[in-house]
């Protein structure tokens, strides 16, 4: 009885397999289902002797189970032949593939799910290819970096690998509507070349490589007009990337499942890009929010996807306006450059995001040029495509690096900028662009929008940033990306949205408002941040960023190298913190302060002044004041310096446009009636309960010495000024 047990548990598990499939991994993968169910559940079941059943009797019924289960095996790989029968001949994977011309076969049994020719190769054979695309779930974790697949190489999961090069199965695809899958897709794929569909399946074939891929992107097309939702069965274990299509599929905790085309996923795989893992997206805010972990890498592949997305949505709605002027059209290049704008603009950001160049450098080098981190986001990127060797790259897919007319390259760079205007009244306004004409001056508002704030930059860290704080985001920028499109306004061309989403738009703006309030410049926040500050001061000239042999330069002057700035992340908080004991007392200093951040021993708020509308531009008068009273409060030995005491910082709150709103002033729109020319819409046309001052100053004063006995005095003589300023 054992024995025959055992051959039955043999059987059940050629035949159970998951998701009750049958496959055959010698051959293009076949699925067969459900057919032998009824053939084997008699062999299956073992013998279950009668009460008084001799022995005799008993013998014979296993020999006769045996007979059974000799013959059941017999029909399985007799089934097996059937289904061979109905592939087409597939060579085996090889290190180098060759490329094969495969027909389709007639419509198989409705028994069967055919998918061909897709070879399939084990793990272990595929990665002695070589070029393997690992989609398990460590991959991606940070822990190392890969390199940008090509369209051709395997794809493993934690079991299989499947090698896509001429056929692709698409599978459990979710409809909206009740229809038959199979009618369904026929109705939505009809009239697409090289393409079936097989019950659930959708089989895409091609005679050639390129025709194969100009197939799956029209398959594709056609899914998301249709409102179809596709999941790529063959990478259901894989959780963060997936390589198809040849765009990469990142799965992102705000925007889902999003795919970047293969030249942003090359522009990721570089060391220049992969140093804003490093970099926290709400620079000190960590320290005040347990959730604000996340970096610019995240934000900066979420604002390279909605640059896409925005930049599609115009095209599509140009399509439909057949009067538009033909050199207004947005391209193919277009569309790619704004997407690797949208994925570069905060290249430049140094250690902790916004300290570095609006608190650190302002300080290191006073009487030096204003530096922006978007002038270091354009060092970065000429540096990120001369290190890499992107030009010929770029070249590859179109865009045009050389020359003075419509230089993609110079065009990308300005998008990071933002627009560039001189002091005209805006519909007099003549932007002096390069990399694109003025018909298309529309483009410089997607990324960097420096006319009215509205930009993918701010639709993802204000949704980013909401989600890790644990605010609520009132403002829903795909309903703005639907109803945005390219209107007129007085011979200038303009995104517009529609007039009935002003009210969204002014939530956005408060949401704004509300992050800056509560998050941004949360007065710990602020401390914190004034504490990295300090340290990075004290550590500036001694601590040296090192990126070649006998190259190296100190901190405030990184900024000037790219290697060197390249190297400057976060992480140079623990190189203070792990200081040599042999090296200058500065950086002993840096370390403490450090190391009091540690213990939760910040600089102490002395007070906060909220000055009135009328006093709005005193705000610098009110500093230098405070100023010269707090110093008045130190010991006058030559011994300190007053920064080592306290520091005054202004809090700015506002709609981003100073005292303006944004809205009534630089924002256009277009109705169901007319919806290619923009106008604007006064603030009472739509509500009486719109703000009537959009700017707001508050001066903080933080004293930074502890157990100071002279604090009490500072907190005196602050009273003092602020009571003089409410009188």
């Amino acid at each position: 009885m054992e024995k025959i047990l055992e051959k039955l548990t043999t059987l059940q598990r050629e035949i159970d397999r998951p998701d009750d499939y049958l496959f055959d991994v010698q051959t293009p993968l076949v699925v067969k289902k459900d057919e032998f169910r009824q053939l084997v559940a008699e062999a299956l079941a073992p013998p279950i002797p009668a009460v008084g059943t001799s022995a005799e009797e008993l013998q014979l019924m296993l020999r006769i189970k045996e007979v059974e289960l000799s013959n059941c095996k017999l029909e399985v790989e007799a089934m097996h032949l059937r289904v061979r029968a109905l592939e087409l001949e597939c060579q085996p994977c090889s290190p180098n593939p060759s490329p094969l011309t495969p027909g389709l076969p007639q419509a198989p049994h409705q028994d069967f799910d055919v998918v061909f020719p897709a070879c399939v190769v084990t793990c272990a054979q595929a990665r002695l290819l070589g070029d393997v695309v690992d989609i398990s779930e460590t991959f991606l974790d940070g822990s190392e970096s890969h390199t940008s697949p090509s369209l051709e190489q395997v794809a493993v999961t934690s079991s299989v690998s499947y090698q896509f090069d001429h056929g692709v199965l698409l599978r459990k695809w979710t409809p909206v509507s009740g229809l038959e899958g199979d009618v369904l897709m026929n109705m939505v794929l009809l009239g697409v070349h090289g393409c079936e569909v097989y019950l659930d399946d959708i089989v895409v074939y091609s005679p050639t490589w390129p025709e194969h891929m100009d197939t799956l992107q029209e398959v594709f097309a056609r899914f998301k007009d249709a409102c179809l939702t596709v999941n790529l069965a063959k990478c259901e274990s894989g959780n963060a990337v997936v390589t198809y299509l040849g765009e990469q599929v990142f799965n992102d905790p705000i925007h889902g499942h999003i795919e970047l085309p293969p030249l942003l996923v090359k522009i990721i795989d570089t060391p220049q890009f992969q140093r804003l893992r490093k970099i926290k997206q709400l620079g000190g805010g960590y320290y005040v929010f347990p959730g604000a972990s996340h970096n610019r890498f995240e934000h900066s592949v979420g604002v390279g996807h909605l640059a896409g997305e925005l930049v599609k949505a115009l095209r599509a709605k140009q399509l439909e306006e057949p009067s538009l002027n033909s050199e207004s059209l947005i391209n193919d290049r277009d569309v790619l450059c704004v997407q690797i704008a949208g994925l570069c603009h905060d290249l430049g950001h140094g250690p902790f995001s916004h300290v570095f160049d609006g608190m650190f450098n302002p300080q290191a080098d006073p009487n030096g040029e204003k530096w922006e981190h978007e002038d270091a986001s354009i060092l970065m990127f000429d540096h990120l495509v001369d290190d890499n060797k992107l030009t010929p790259v770029m070249n590859e897919y179109g865009l045009i690096t050389e020359g003075d007319n419509e230089n993609d390259l110079v065009f990308i760079k300005e998008m990071i900028k933002g627009s560039v205007k001189n002091n005209s009244p805006l519909n007099e306004v003549f932007i002096l662009y390069k990399g694109r004409n003025n018909e298309k001056s529309f483009l410089y508002e997607i990324v960097a929008n420096k006319q009215n704030g509205i930009d993918v930059d701010k639709f993802d860290y204000f949704a980013r940033d909401c989600h890790h704080l644990g605010i609520q985001n009132n403002f829903d920028h795909r309903r703005f990306i639907v109803f945005a499109r390219v209107c007129n306004v007085d011979g200038q061309l303009h995104i517009c949205s529609r007039d009935k989403e002003i009210a969204n738009l002014y939530d956005m703006f408060h949401t704004r408002n509300s992050l800056h309030r509560r998050a941004y410049q949360h007065r710990v926040k602020m401390a914190v941040e004034i504490m990295i500050k300090d340290a990075l001061l004290k550590a500036d000239q001694d601590l040296q960023i090192k990126w070649a042999e006998g190259e190296a330069c100190c901190l405030s002057e990184a900024k000037k190298h790219k290697e060197a700035y390249t190297k400057l992340t976060d992480e140079v908080i623990e190189q203070i913190l792990h200081y040599d004991a042999s090296t200058p007392s500065s950086l002993e200093e840096a370390a403490q302060i450090i190391q009091r951040i540690m213990r939760r021993d910040l600089y102490q708020l002395v007070g906060e002044i909220k000055l009135k509308k009328k006093d709005q531009e005193k705000a610098e008068d009110v500093t230098k004041r405070l100023k010269t009273e707090l110093a008045k409060v130190i010991p006058k030995d030559g011994k300190q310096d007053k920064n080592d005491n306290f520091e005054v910082k202004v809090a700015k709150f506002d709609y981003g446009k100073k005292n303006e709103d944004p809205i009534s002033n630089y924002t256009y729109f277009y109705s169901k009636f007319n919806p290619t020319i923009g106008f604007k819409i006064k603030p009472e046309e739509v509500s009486n309960l719109l703000p009537e001052c959009f700017s707001e100053k508050h001066i903080r004063v933080y004293w930074k010495r502890r157990n100071d006995k002279r604090l009490e005095d500072a907190k005196k003589c602050f009273e003092a000024v602020k009571k003089s300023l409410l009188s």
